[in-house]
């Protein structure tokens, strides 16, 4: 048995598709048949019934995914346990982030990995998704924690967390008596926003048929709340966001669309210093800002 087929059934159990789940490992579907086929064998059991249209596991496959899970978070806890004995664990490493990691518990992830090899020193740059991948791209980054994702960098990127769009209103505001509207139908409405946000919602916004009235664009969060709190508009943001500038002055509500969005890591595995890091976020678990702070 070989790590690489415990990555495989996890990805095949995801994805219940033999093409989809080889292209997220980035291996050809003969390859991967091979190996999940293989790995059948040597354990004498099946893990997969295979219909035409989807995968499902059985329900060895079922408790063999619970083992091939704690098998792999083992072994990256191990990689990072070893790599503290490496001498080549010295340096800067550069991060380029978006200022949302702040809500998402990011942040202390990166802090306590700053405690942890004190010989490392850790950089980070503030900016929007879109400015980060170019500056990643011309080398000037050694990794980027952004919202944003193209195929040229799929194989370097990893998932950290999933999060929603939503709005923050004034509890004087006629949304505050919802819980979920469509964005459809608030076309008479007055937005505010943070930078980050302005052209993504005013491309979905387009994409439904009209154009967004924004009237305040703040680079800072608070500000935003403020505007809020005032009642003079109502904020797109993600859900991070909103609930750690929520207040006893502002409620938040859903919309439909449902819109989605993933912070990943992107970086290369190229050196020493990018493996420790990459190992250490991964195997951390992440809890947003706003949940420490409630516990």
């Amino acid at each position: 048995m070989e790590l690489y087929q415990l990555r495989y059934v996890l990805a095949l159990a995801n994805y219940q598709n033999f093409s989809k789940a080889a292209k997220e490992i980035n291996v050809s579907q003969s390859a991967f048949s091979h190996g999940i086929k293989k790995l059948e064998e040597q354990l004498g059991v099946q893990l997969f019934v295979r219909n035409k249209k989807s995968v499902t596991l059985t329900e060895a496959g079922k408790d063999f995914v619970v083992y091939a899970q704690r098998i792999l978070t083992e072994v990256k806890k191990a990689q990072n346990a070893m790599l503290e004995h490496s001498n080549l664990i010295k340096g800067t490493i550069k991060i380029g982030a978006i200022p949302a990691i702040t809500y998402q518990g990011i942040t202390a992830i990166l802090s306590a990995f700053q405690s942890r090899y004190p010989d490392i020193n850790l950089e980070i740059i503030e900016d929007k998704s879109s400015a980060l991948v170019k500056k990643f791209e011309a080398k000037e980054l050694n990794a980027i924690i952004v919202n944003e994702l193209t195929d040229k960098y799929k194989a370097l990127s990893y998932p950290l967390i999933k999060d929603k769009m939503v709005f923050l209103v004034s509890k004087s505001h006629w949304m505050a008596a919802k819980e979920c509207v469509a964005l459809a139908d608030l076309v008479a409405e007055n937005f505010v926003t943070v930078t980050p946000f302005r052209r993504d919602f005013t491309r979905l916004c387009l994409s439904l048929g009209f154009k967004p009235s924004i009237i305040a664009v703040s680079p800072q969060s608070i500000a935003i709340k403020k505007f809020v709190e005032q009642n003079l508009g109502i904020a797109p943001c993600t859900s991070y966001v909103a609930t750690s500038l929520l207040s006893p002055k502002t409620k938040i509500v859903n919309f439909t669309p449902l819109i989605e969005r993933t912070t990943y890591l992107i970086i290369e595995d190229n050196s020493a210093l990018n493996k420790t890091l990459k190992n250490y976020i991964l195997s951390s678990p992440i809890t947003p800002q706003y949940l420490s702070a409630e516990q």
